[in-house]
């Protein structure tokens, strides 16, 4: 039997969703696409048909992790926005 102190703690993601708004200009969707603003002049464009399942999202987030530009708030938003396009609910522990 796991140890209570063993498990993991709940995430807590109200920062990141209350502040969805600020991010959004560095994180949207757009022309079927999620887009990021990577400079004033850059954007970098995942198109949502290959971010529909856990998997293909995930497959994602690791190849954005080596990107220089890549902050934790983009991944988050890039999440919660491929889950809600696609309708993939997130369980919240």
């Amino acid at each position: 039997m796991t140890a209570e102190s063993d498990r993991p703690k709940p995430i807590d993601m109200s920062h990141w969703l209350e502040d969805m708004e600020k991010r959004a200009e560095n994180c949207r969707i757009q022309d079927g696409a999620v887009v990021f603003k990577v400079t004033e002049t850059h954007t970098y464009e995942i198109p949502l048909a290959d971010c529909d399942t856990y998997s293909r999202i995930i497959a994602w987030q690791l190849h954005l992790m080596e990107k220089n530009w890549i902050t934790t708030d983009l991944l988050v938003s890039f999440t919660l926005h491929a889950c809600d396009y696609h309708h993939l609910p997130i369980s919240y522990l």
